[in-house]
């Protein structure tokens, strides 16, 4: 991004609540973030649960960086309109990867079923505190004032959420699966 580009109205908010909120599309259905379609729906959806961990740290590092530019010394709008594109960049790719966890739910373990929803809640929650902090700045670029410092403030808490959420289902998949490996050794045992 030019520093003389302003930052655009980015639908972000509109495209996590409308690809998770609304019907999946059926070429949706058959076209898996992964990359693999012969991906069984469980092990697809570990895989796209990984993968929004992996999106949920990077976006917690940019937000970071993002809210640290609203402290201390004077910053160009132009400097938080870019890393805020970067925020952006990272809600658009976790609300890809959600959509394709929506279409892939109704076959999904319960325990998937369950991170898919509350990831979904703070997703949405995720992406409308993104678009007020773009609109903000959108509307005042020469004076942010504490209104936009909050706005940014509050794109870290459901980044956190979503990391700590996705870290805590999969550790509870690997301890289930050895749990249940344990199970079988000892039932072999006797």
């Amino acid at each position: 991004m030019s520093s003389k580009a302003s930052i655009v109205y980015l639908p972000i908010a509109t495209l996590v609540l409308a690809s998770l909120l609304s019907a999946p599309a059926a070429s949706a259905r058959n076209e898996p973030v992964t990359g693999s379609s012969n991906l069984e729906p469980a092990v697809e959806v570990s895989e796209l649960l990984k993968q929004i961990q992996s999106v949920a740290v990077r976006l917690n590092r940019d937000a970071d960086t993002l809210a640290s530019l609203t402290r201390g010394q004077q910053v160009s709008w132009q400097s938080h309109a870019e890393q805020l594109a970067r925020v952006k960049e990272h809600v658009n790719e976790m609300g890809t990867k959600l959509e394709r966890l929506q279409t892939l739910k109704r076959d999904a373990l319960a325990w998937q079923e369950r991170a898919i929803d509350t990831i979904h809640v703070s997703a949405i929650e995720l992406a409308t505190r993104t678009q007020a902090a773009i609109e903000h700045l959108n509307e005042n670029r020469s004076y942010w004032g504490e209104s936009y410092g909050e706005h940014v403030a509050t794109i870290l808490e459901p980044s956190d959420q979503i990391a700590e959420s996705v870290n805590n289902f999969l550790e509870y998949s690997e301890t289930q699966q050895k749990l249940n490996r344990l199970m079988e050794k000892l039932e072999l045992a006797s």
